[in-house]
């Protein structure tokens, strides 16, 4: 279901989940500590190139997912790059705007192509996490941090019950186009208030079959599950380690990014 198929497609998913998560975790704190371009695009490259290749996710289904945060980045940079000021001193370009010029600065301008590779690496690093790591597994490391149980049996039937909803979702918004629901200003309120109202229905419905089902398998009070055995591998912390240090290095290689 959604991203969790990938995940159990992936061939690293046989890889221990804390190698990843220390692998996502570490590599995050030097892109934010470090704060620099040539840092962040070797990040997003380098995670690119390993969920493309051992990790074989397909290149369209990657492209697409960073789609999704690309165009509230571009925002946000767009927005940090323009500058406002009196007069026309020190902006690259600029446009009146009464007794103000809108344009950017060097400054600006850097500071949002700073936040654009950041952002982009730390996005790459999320997904490399998501696409190679079922939730299950996640759930895994968690407990082994000794998080609460119940925290974490919440969140994974919360995880799992998101994409039934959106599936349920999904169906009825079609049922509904095909009458011709969302004809109109008027018909599209009128559906989207049946849908609201259908899916709140059917989600608490839902909960109450799942917590039939639970009882029916003996629950009592907590998700008794087996565990997968992972073994942690010395060639790839030290490979982890060493990645990062690498990138340690490389923002004092030549002129700082």
């Amino acid at each position: 279901m959604g991203i969790d198929q990938y995940a159990y497609a992936s061939p690293l998913r046989s890889v221990h989940p804390g190698e990843k998560a220390l692998l996502t975790l570490l590599t995050l704190l030097v892109v934010l500590g470090l704060d620099s371009i040539r840092v962040s695009g070797l990040v997003f490259i380098s995670i690119s190139l390993l969920l493309l290749g051992p990790g074989r996710v397909a290149g369209r289904i990657y492209l697409g997912l960073l789609l999704i945060p690309l165009v509230f980045l571009l925002l946000g940079c767009v927005t940090i790059a323009v500058t406002i000021q009196p007069g026309p001193a020190g902006l690259l370009a600029s446009l009146p705007a009464g007794p103000y010029r809108i344009g950017l600065s060097p400054s600006s301008l850097q500071a949002s192509v700073i936040l654009f590779w950041r952002c982009l690496a730390c996005v790459a690093c999320m997904y490399f996490l998501a696409l190679t790591t079922p939730v299950t597994q996640i759930v895994f490391i968690l407990k082994r941090l000794r998080l609460p149980w119940v925290l974490a049996d919440v969140m994974s039937l919360i995880y799992y019950a998101i994409f039934d909803f959106l599936a349920a979702a999904a169906e009825i918004g079609r049922a509904q186009k095909s009458r011709c629901g969302y004809d109109g200003f008027k018909a599209s309120l009128r559906s989207l208030a049946a849908l609201s109202f259908q899916m709140f229905s059917k989600f608490l419905h839902q909960s109450d079959q799942t917590y039939d089902a639970l009882l029916a398998r003996g629950f009592s009070g907590s998700l008794a599950v087996l565990d997968e055995e992972f073994a942690w591998r010395r060639r790839n912390l030290a490979a982890i380690i060493g990645f990062n240090l690498v990138l340690v290095m490389a923002k004092n290689v030549g002129v700082a990014g």
